[in-house]
């Protein structure tokens, strides 16, 4: 069985598979960075988020689905995200590396056992 995965190299690998409904993109590396970056420079911030959150929960479970607590959060998160850095960053030919790894996962693949018709 071949590997079908292409990995896109740069300050955030990213790694690209086939699977039978489409592709997956593992970001994990990402991911892991915007974690260690939350934990080390807002630790204080994402214990307080921690208690909204848990607020904004109790309230939605009891019927309230638009609280203050809940919009809050929402906004407290949304400033940690931006201060963390949301954006994947793809340099250079590393943009046509991964735009031709997605193209070939959607270009249309022959159904095995399936012949074409001529017409």
């Amino acid at each position: 069985m071949t590997d079908n995965r292409t990995r896109i190299d740069g300050p955030h690998p990213i790694t690209i598979q086939a699977i039978p409904a489409g592709a997956r993109i593992d970001i994990s590396r990402t991911l892991e960075t915007f974690v260690l970056a939350l934990l080390r420079d807002y630790r204080e911030e994402l214990e307080d988020l921690g208690k909204i959150d848990d607020a904004a929960e109790h309230q939605r479970s009891h019927g309230n689905t638009d609280s203050y607590a809940g919009h809050e959060r929402d906004a407290k998160l949304q400033a940690l995200i931006e201060a963390v850095g949301g954006d994947i960053v793809i340099h250079g030919a590393k943009v046509g590396e991964m735009a031709d790894a997605l193209g070939e996962i959607a270009r249309p693949k022959p159904v095995p056992g399936q012949s074409r018709r001529a017409s």
